[in-house]
């Protein structure tokens, strides 16, 4: 499973710029162009809504909400959160519930590394610190995905260091009789997501790796070499019509070349006689390059399923 670290902890990205990207970063793991990818990022403030939300949970000031593809409702994402985008293909069959229980898992431990006990509500999903004195249960993080073609996309929303005034123009997920926290509200601690992101790769690497094991391999739709990974996305960029470095063309079929050397067997050589005539072409021999690569394999088509946040 590969990381992408979208400039995290230099800028804030913009939200409708990553969901570009995961479109089409969610593409090519769908066609087996690229591996399993975990987007880690920081988002420009935004609220965002999914299929599920009601009216009366938006804005009421005129504030712009993005409508998404993914389950839930509404809720935030801003500076201070760590947004996760695993681009997943799940082994089949494909649990999606197990999935969010995955994810809420990795939180959970993740949490708990900074000496927070966190726990699940029944009935809703992401994470949450129980109630006590201080106030009723209050999430920590929320979780909102999306599968189509077995592959993941969206995901979850960490609050590390939150404006939690943001909160006050919602009902944040829906949900009008609980509260919002962060790590660092909770714990006291001076935190960034960027000082959070190893933690949370550790977890998620762990947690996820059941519901990949023992998938069956998807062959590239294009028969080349696999690319090389980008070790950064400039958010500031427009996005290309293929985000992603360009694969090397391989040799032509059919070109000229020369042999290898003979392997276990040796060919006597006559002498030449001095007046035996001059060939009109002296070179090496040639050969034809066998066509490269396999057929290609198409994977079945899968119906959608999503989760509320």
């Amino acid at each position: 499973m590969h990381f992408e670290r979208v400039r995290l902890g230099s800028a804030l990205v913009d939200y409708h710029w990553a969901w570009d990207l995961q479109r089409r970063w969610h593409a090519e793991v769908a066609t087996g162009q690229r591996p399993d990818t975990v987007l880690l990022l920081e988002h420009a403030s935004v609220y965002t809504a999914g299929k599920r939300t009601a009216a009366r949970e938006r804005p009421t000031d005129g504030t712009p909400v993005v409508d998404v593809d993914r389950g839930g409702r509404i809720t935030w994402h801003g500076p201070g959160q760590l947004v996760g985008y695993p681009l997943v293909r799940l082994a089949e069959p494909v649990d999606v519930v197990a999935y969010v229980r995955a994810l809420e898992a990795a939180v959970i431990a993740v949490a708990a590394g900074y000496g927070l006990p966190t726990t699940r509500v029944p009935g809703r999903s992401g994470v949450w610190v129980p109630a006590d004195d201080r106030g009723p249960d209050r999430k920590l993080c929320a979780i909102g995905v999306r599968v189509a073609r077995g592959v993941t996309m969206h995901g979850f929303a960490l609050n590390v260091d939150v404006d939690l005034s943001a909160y006050a123009r919602i009902v944040p997920c829906g949900i009008s009789d609980a509260g919002v926290t962060s790590l660092a509200a909770e714990t006291g601690r001076t935190l960034t997501p960027l000082a959070v992101a190893d933690a949370v790769q550790a977890e998620l690497t762990t947690a996820l790796a059941p519901l990949t094991a023992g998938r069956a391999a998807i062959r590239p739709a294009t028969p080349t070499r696999a690319a090389p990974l980008r070790t950064a996305v400039d958010p500031a960029a427009p996005v290309p019509a293929a985000v992603g470095p360009v694969t090397p063309v391989p040799a032509a079929v059919g070109v000229a070349a020369p042999l290898p050397a003979s392997v276990g067997v040796t060919i006597p050589v006559p002498t030449a006689r001095a007046d035996a005539p001059v060939p009109t072409a002296v070179g090496p021999a040639t050969r034809t390059v066998p066509a490269v690569g396999s057929p290609q394999v198409q994977p079945q088509p899968q119906p959608k399923r999503e989760v509320p946040a």
